[in-house]
C-alpha cells in the first residue's frame, strides 16, 4: 500500500516528514497520551517500558524511515489513470530516470498525474502501469546505467514511441490492437494473461 499510495515520494520527502515528528513529538506528549490508561496500568513497569521505547522510536525515526525507503525504492511502481494518459520515460547520463505521467488532453501533454526521478543507486526496477483508455508511452534519453523498467500497457490501444528501448520491457494484451511506432531495442511481450496485465496493488 505504500508502493501505491506514496509513488511520488521521494526520500526527501520522507525524511521531511520523520524530522517533523522527530523534532515535534515531545516526551510530555507520549507520556500523556498513555496517561489515558486506565490508572491502574500506566504506574505498571510494563506501560512504562513501551513509553521508553516510543521514545526510542521517535529519537531513530530519521534513520529507520531511511532503512524503509531503501526497501520501498529498490522496486517502485508509478500508475497512470484509466483515462487517456502520455507517459514519458527520460533517461540522464547520471544513472537517473525521470517518469512524468500526463493526462491527455486531445493528443496534447495536461495536468501531471505522476512525477518522480529514480536514482539507481536506489532503484533496480521500475513497473509503469498505464491502466484502461489509450495511452502514448514514450521513452528517450541515451543514459549508460539505466534502471531496468516494465511497462504494463493495460486495455485499449496503446501507442509505443521508444526512441531509446535498452532496459526496457513493454507487457500488453496478445488480441488487442497496439500500435508500436518504434521500439529501439525495447522488449516486447504480448500475451493474454490476465495476471500479467492487471494492477493490483496487493
Amino acid at each position: 500500500l505504500d508502493r501505491a499510495f506514496a509513488q511520488n515520494s521521494d526520500r526527501f520527502v520522507w525524511e521531511t516528514q520523520a524530522k517533523y515528528i522527530k523534532e515535534n513529538l515531545t516526551d510530555e506528549q507520549i507520556e500523556n497520551a498513555f496517561k489515558n490508561l486506565p490508572a491502574e496500568i500506566y504506574p505498571h513497569e510494563s506501560t512504562q517500558v513501551i513509553v521508553e521505547n516510543m521514545k526510542k522510536r521517535r529519537d531513530n525515526l530519521v534513520e529507520t524511515v531511511n532503512d524503509y525507503y531503501d526497501y520501498l525504492a529498490g522496486l517502485a511502481i508509478m500508475t497512470g489513470t484509466d483515462k487517456d494518459d502520455i507517459v514519458e520515460i527520460d533517461r540522464f547520463q547520471d544513472g537517473k530516470t525521470k517518469v512524468t505521467i500526463y493526462r491527455n488532453k486531445d493528443g496534447e501533454k495536461a495536468d501531471i498525474v505522476a512525477q518522480r526521478v529514480f536514482d539507481i543507486r536506489d532503484t533496480q526496477e521500475i513497473w509503469i502501469y498505464a491502466l484502461d483508455d489509450d495511452d502514448i508511452i514514450k521513452a528517450m534519453g541515451k543514459g549508460k546505467k539505466k534502471i531496468k523498467v516494465r511497462v504494463i500497457g493495460g486495455q485499449n490501444n496503446d501507442i509505443y514511441d521508444i526512441e531509446e528501448g535498452k532496459a526496457i520491457s513493454i507487457y500488453d494484451h496478445k488480441s488487442k490492437d497496439n500500435t508500436f511506432k518504434s521500439k529501439n531495442g525495447a522488449r516486447v511481450r504480448l500475451s493474454d494473461n490476465y495476471d500479467t496485465n492487471l494492477y493490483n496493488p496487493r
